[in-house]
């Protein structure tokens, strides 16, 4: 049985058939560096861009140098966000799909916490007058070192080093990865490692039913996480009455 779908018209003396024409008046975002700084916005695109680099240069995200002959690079490329609180955001990604089962990855995890456990927390922190607070951490990806040995073309807008740029070395010039870069099969699950040492390291223990929760019993500190969000419950009725506390999870 074919399913029947209604559609909608309206006149075009409705205010409905405005929408498309307020629209059009906002302009696309850049799809590519050339288009970002040639742009009408070509100074915000470029502070986001230069923010970005700043990012991957001051985590040592990769060494640029000779790529293996029996290796192949993977593609990346420029993306460029408007954010709703109007930040201008560039970021680096890189062409995953291309990545070899084997080659450029083994196994792969992101930190996504049950909705189960997000509706249990909202619920008792509403019950118990809970301080509820989210963070988003910025660069998240870059924190995750890298197990594997992955080769990535050089992104556009980034220098190759003047000792490096001989012509029997340049076609053959790739970036060796050493931390995490969006785009990866294996960033979510090398985020979660570096994070899940973090945690240890600050006497958290992980939920054994939701392994992105994580409580400190001690200073009554709950963290969920949802990939590169973290959510953060405190019991401030704890310093205020002493009554209520985070029973083991």
């Amino acid at each position: 049985m074919r399913s029947q779908r209604i559609t909608q018209r309206y006149l075009p003396g409705e205010p409905h058939g405005h929408y498309a024409l307020f629209a059009g008046h906002e302009e696309e975002e850049p799809q590519t560096l050339m288009e970002a700084l040639s742009g009408n916005l070509r100074e915000e695109w470029k502070s986001a861009w230069e923010s970005e680099l700043r990012s991957l240069a001051s985590n040592d995200t990769w060494v640029i140098e000779p790529l293996p002959a029996n290796r192949q690079a993977i593609g990346c490329r420029w993306l460029f966000r408007k954010k709703d609180d109007g930040r201008y955001k560039a970021r680096l990604v890189a062409k995953g799909y291309s990545q070899q089962f084997g080659v450029d990855y083994q196994q792969t995890f992101g930190p996504v916490a049950k909705f189960t456990t997000i509706r249990l927390l909202l619920a008792l922190s509403c019950e118990n007058d809970w301080e509820v607070d989210g963070m988003d951490v910025k660069t998240t990806f870059l924190n995750g070192e890298l197990e594997e040995s992955i080769y990535m073309e050089v992104p556009e807008g980034v220098a190759i080093p003047e000792n490096k740029r001989s012509i029997e070395y340049q076609p053959r010039m790739a970036c060796r990865l050493v931390k995490a870069i969006y785009g990866l099969k294996q960033s979510p699950r090398a985020w979660y490692a570096r994070i899940y040492t973090f945690f240890q390291i600050h006497d958290f223990t992980r939920s054994d039913y939701d392994h992105s929760l994580f409580i400190n019993y001690e200073k009554q500190v709950i963290l969920l996480l949802y990939v590169d969000v973290t959510c953060v419950h405190v019991p401030v009725t704890v310093h205020r009455s002493g009554q209520c506390r985070i029973s083991y999870v």
